[in-house]
């Protein structure tokens, strides 16, 4: 019986095809709708192609009358709703075309809809069907029907028949309230369904011709919820094709007389506290450049470290060449605490590798740095309640140029990264010191 309905549906296709003296009603979908609800009776015609677009086909006068009267095709950012609160007694025959190259598509239908494709896509397709509706699968000519991932659940009394092979890589199949879902063949890495209703409401009609390298029948191990349904990719919706990111870096930080010897410090006048007085603001482009694994990343950026010295009073010698002394006099009496200060403009360029919420990046950080009011070596000395503010910008000193190296490994926005230096912070010393980061980017 519930063959004949869906039978009777491409019968219904074929008459209207063949009416003569009548009218056509299409509108395109602009807006890259990857989300459909198909309600109250409509038998909807879905395929997958290069086109994305609603259409009425065979209309007499009364028919376009009704359907612009009642507002049957409503269309809401990303959304297409046919036969929901627009319309509510409205139905008929729809032909809708989705674009093949979206991610994501989700499809819903209800109230005894009826759902015909003929053809599916490489990518995630998602099916829920309820309240007496009807799915059917099948291609014209018998051949296979290729989804990267599907998933399809039903409930209160719908139905859904694969007709023809069902071939992808990860497939789950939920059935539930009555509902039944009925396959002839499945070809998959992947098989996901409830154990509760094998042999039940799940029915897989050549059970030898199932192939999967994992077959999953606890709930708890579904891949699909509505936070990972778009895992394969990252995931997440912050991680698109092509997109703007804006990194917040902090750390703590060092220097050292070796770029990659950030354990060993220094002594004397170049002896620093660790302390985490290091920020990084930057603001990029990325676009995939392997499928959608490896991204390539360029941005401009913003950095402000601040070194604070162990010992009190740190100045620079005006000898050739020049180097930081700690037995200079104090200008004024007291507890002094020196740090230098120094600004950047950055231009960061890397590549990003990501799989499923993980990320692992490698960028290149080169800098020019820049003097003003608040960079150089600043001197802040208390002698009892009195506080003292005092500060030295050195010329030819401070190096106009940084190049720095950073790696960065996280869970999706929030990143653990190390960053040594390849250029010294000063030009025209006795020892070159090579500052080193550890902190996280988010």
């Amino acid at each position: 019986m519930k063959k004949t309905v869906i039978l009777s549906v491409l019968v219904l296709a074929t008459m209207n095809i063949m009416a003569q003296n009548s009218s056509t009603i299409r509108q395109n979908l602009q807006n890259k709708v990857h989300n459909v609800y198909v309600g109250n009776n409509f038998n909807a015609f879905i395929t997958f192609d290069n086109n994305s677009y609603v259409e009425f086909q065979s209309l007499t006068q009364n028919d376009v009358k009704k359907i612009k009267d009642n507002n049957m095709i409503t269309i809401k950012n990303d959304t297409l709703f046919l036969g929901y609160d627009s319309c509510k007694t409205c139905s008929g025959t729809v032909y809708i075309h989705l674009d093949s190259t979206n991610r994501n598509t989700n499809i819903f239908l209800s109230n005894n809809a009826q759902g015909y494709f003929n053809n599916l896509c490489n990518s995630n397709i998602r099916i829920e069907a309820k309240d007496y509706s009807q799915v059917a699968m099948s291609k014209l000519l018998g051949d296979t029907l290729w989804c990267k991932r599907l998933y399809v659940h039903t409930s209160d009394h719908a139905y859904t028949i694969f007709q023809t092979p069902l071939v992808g890589d990860s497939i789950e199949l939920i059935a539930n309230d009555n509902s039944r879902i009925s396959a002839s063949t499945i070809d998959c890495n992947y098989l996901y369904y409830y154990e509760i209703y094998r042999d039940k409401n799940i029915a897989i009609n050549s059970n030898k011709k199932i192939k999967h390298k994992k077959h999953v029948c606890k709930d708890k191990d579904s891949w699909y919820d509505e936070d990972s349904w778009y895992d394969e990719y990252d995931d997440d919706e912050d991680f698109l094709e092509h997109h703007i990111d804006f990194d917040f870096a902090w750390g703590f930080h060092n220097w050292t007389n070796n770029p990659f010897n950030g354990l060993y410090s220094l002594d004397d006048a170049y002896e620093l506290r660790t302390t985490p007085s290091s920020f990084q603001l930057a603001l990029s482009y990325r676009c995939p450049i392997v499928r959608k694994r490896l991204h390539f990343q360029a941005g401009l950026g913003y950095e402000s470290d601040v070194y604070k010295f162990r010992n009190q009073y740190i100045t620079i010698t005006d000898n050739t060449p020049k180097h930081l002394d700690m037995n200079g006099t104090q200008p004024i009496a007291g507890q002094c605490a020196t740090k230098l200060v120094t600004r950047y403009v950055t231009f960061p360029i890397g590549l990003v590798f990501s799989k499923n919420k993980l990320r692992a990046s490698i960028t290149m950080i080169p800098g020019i740095s820049y003097t003003n009011s608040h960079t150089g070596l600043k001197y802040n000395i208390k002698n009892n309640d009195d506080k003292h503010y005092m500060k030295e910008n050195p010329k030819n000193f401070i190096n106009p140029y940084k190049l720095d190296l950073r790696f960065a490994v996280g869970y999706k926005l929030f990143k653990f990264f190390i960053q040594p230096s390849l250029l010294p912070v000063f030009i025209n010393t006795d020892q070159k010191v090579y500052p080193i980061k550890i902190g996280i980017i988010i």
